[in-house]
């Protein structure tokens, strides 16, 4: 059975049960259940929790919704501006590349 990691933004908890049924005796989809991944900025805080240690064959991986969300109140700016999110998903492809020997797929929303 090949070890799978779902990580992601709010809408990975929608797709997931999906993808644990459908893989259901081929690999075990392991989540990081209720815990949403939010920004790029946390999922690179966590991703030696949610994926490294876990020594996955494969991981998911779903960002960005959270990051261009903007804050209640004035101004145009997202949560997270574009450059710091491209440097976040470099840095955490980069760690997953390095850290394990999973093939890495990243889903676009």
């Amino acid at each position: 059975m090949k070890r799978i990691v779902c990580i992601g933004d709010s809408i990975h908890g929608g797709y997931e049960p999906t993808v644990i049924r459908e893989l259901a005796g081929w690999g075990d989809v392991v989540g990081i259940g209720e815990t949403q991944g939010g920004t790029t900025r946390n999922v690179l805080e966590h991703v030696g929790v949610w994926a490294v240690e876990l020594d996955p064959d494969i991981v998911h991986l779903n960002a960005g919704l959270h990051d261009m969300a903007r804050e209640p109140g004035p101004g145009p700016d997202p949560r997270v501006r574009l450059e710091e999110y491209g440097a976040n998903l470099r840095q955490i492809f980069s760690i997953l590349r390095n850290d394990t020997n999973a093939i890495v797929l990243f889903a676009l929303t």
